[in-house]
């Protein structure tokens, strides 16, 4: 497999987009979390992005370098159902009732998490993964600049 260049297939950079969209996705759940609350909206998303990770990934299942593409049968199962969940009303007749709700909402976010590590594994054993020789660019810092005394950059003192 080839590194993200233009040289890639469809499918190559199929996958690593997915794997960027896997990281935006963490990171948005990472941010949430950090605030000591995580939304069931970000707790959806991470169960699509699992599910949709390991669809592009599965195609590789049998190739004789990957270990093995980790067990999502959980979350697949989960998919198109819906629970019902018992809710407190507010107001003053404050009483009960169900409310339906997304079934992948009662898988924990930690083990989608794991799973999601285990897929990055996957994609890396399989060739799909950024080469650490890539170059990001990282605007305002100049990549000439090698450090060292800058002389016009400081008033002397007279």
């Amino acid at each position: 497999m080839r590194d993200n260049d233009a040289g890639a297939s469809q499918h190559e950079r199929m996958i690593l987009a997915q794997r960027q969209r896997v990281q935006e996705v963490r990171s948005e759940f990472i941010a949430e979390g950090v605030h000591g609350e995580t939304t069931d909206t970000g707790h959806l998303q991470l169960a699509r992005v699992c599910a949709e990770y390991w669809q592009v990934l599965r195609e590789y299942d049998d190739e004789a370098v990957l270990d093995d593409l980790p067990d999502i049968q959980p979350l697949r199962e989960a998919l198109g159902q819906k629970k019902s969940m018992l809710s407190q009303s507010a107001g003053l007749n404050r009483g009960a009732s169900y409310e339906q709700r997304p079934a992948v909402l009662d898988i924990p976010t930690d083990w989608l998490l794991d799973r999601l590590d285990k897929l990055d594994d996957a994609a890396k054993q399989l060739g799909f993964s950024a080469s650490a020789s890539d170059h990001t660019p990282v605007f305002g810092v100049d990549p000439e600049w090698e450090g060292g005394d800058d002389d016009d950059a400081s008033p002397t003192p007279e």
